[in-house]
């Protein structure tokens, strides 16, 4: 039996159109959106982004029938190209469009920060890295990138990411190439680093539904109008919805 769920999903600029292991088809979308965040950066080409929240239903393929069986109404087109699991989106409600600048500079930091335990950074990219401080981060990026053509082996890759995590310019690719070398020196825990990794990207993007939801209800002319808005943007946390109107979790897929 399918499982209804709503789950969120994610497509950057750059979004393919056409069937892509990990992305799936959603009524009403030119491109292709991913459950999974990490999936998504993979194949941006800039910082603008869709988050949505999908309803639909998920279940093992194991116990899918056939195409063209009885037992269920096909939907070729609402599949993902997955292995895992199978997930057909009936909904994709838009909870955010915009830039994701600063949410991808979030996930940079959380990259530097999660391989600090790899070298001895210099002790103002330490301050930078626990604080985030704009006035820091200049100088920051100056030492990092001196430390990296000092050092060699991992601690050479983890000030690489502290360079990028520092850096002012080009979001995209300092969050990209962040999570790549993230994942190399995680060498052989590289699947337990990559659902860490999947979790807070998720996370930071989801905050700027959060920060878009906060805008458009503080600017919204009436008090009924900002309730509607508001309960329509709510992005809660993978949980049950309340109140549910049928069995249907708020999940993040990549975190089975």
């Amino acid at each position: 039996m399918p499982t209804f769920v709503t789950f969120y999903a994610y497509a950057f600029e750059g979004a393919p159109t056409a069937p892509a292991r990990g992305w799936f088809h959603a009524p009403g979308l030119e491109h292709l959106i991913s459950t999974r965040a990490r999936t998504a950066l993979g194949r941006a080409v800039d910082e603008h982004i869709w988050i949505y929240r999908c309803h639909g239903t998920i279940q093992d393929p194991t116990y899918l029938p056939t195409r063209g069986s009885d037992t269920k109404i096909d939907r070729p087109s609402a599949r993902p190209v997955t292995t895992d699991t199978d997930v057909w989106c009936d909904e994709a409600e838009l909870l955010f469009e915009g830039n994701a600048g600063d949410s991808l500079w979030w996930f940079t930091m959380y990259c530097a920060r999660s391989v600090l335990s790899q070298w001895t950074p210099p002790a103002l990219v330490r301050e930078y890295l626990m604080t985030g401080s704009a006035s820091l981060r200049e100088v920051a990026h100056k030492c990092a990138w001196a430390a990296s053509a000092d050092l060699a082996d991992l601690p050479r890759l983890a000030a690489r990411v502290a360079m990028y995590a520092a850096s002012d310019d080009r979001p995209l690719l300092a969050a990209r190439e962040a999570c790549r070398l993230a994942g190399q020196i995680a060498g052989d825990r590289l699947t337990a680093v990559s659902a860490l990794q999947e979790r807070a990207l998720a996370s930071a993007l989801l905050g700027s539904t959060a920060a878009y939801r906060a805008r458009l209800t503080t600017e919204a002319p009436l008090q009924d109008l900002a309730q509607r808005v508001a309960a329509s943007l709510r992005d809660s946390a993978p949980t049950v919805e309340e109140p549910a109107s049928r069995a249907s979790p708020t999940i993040l897929l990549a975190m089975a």
